[in-house]
């Protein structure tokens, strides 16, 4: 699986040099960076997200978070206080 996420991260790259403007070519990187396991160029390319398409942005965050495990970790806490 790593060859095929390694495969996809330089295509994404490639759609984002050619169109730095797309915030569906950085979504996708951000996706992919998280999956390859860095967190650090996942979250670059989520504030590039945020600063081309703030509605696109927080769908994002919603997925990495979930993606990341965090989500469940706050569903945990709510239930746990309520």
């Amino acid at each position: 699986m790593l060859g095929r996420l390694e495969e996809a991260l330089r295509a994404y790259e490639a759609a984002a040099r050619l169109h730095p403007a797309s915030p569906w070519a950085h979504a996708a990187l951000s996706l992919v960076h998280l999956r390859l396991g860095d967190a650090v160029a996942a979250l670059r390319e989520y504030r590039i997200v945020r600063s081309l398409d703030t509605e696109l942005a927080r769908g994002l965050l919603e997925i990495l978070a979930e993606e990341a495990g965090l989500r469940s970790a706050s569903r945990a806490r709510a239930t746990a206080a309520g």
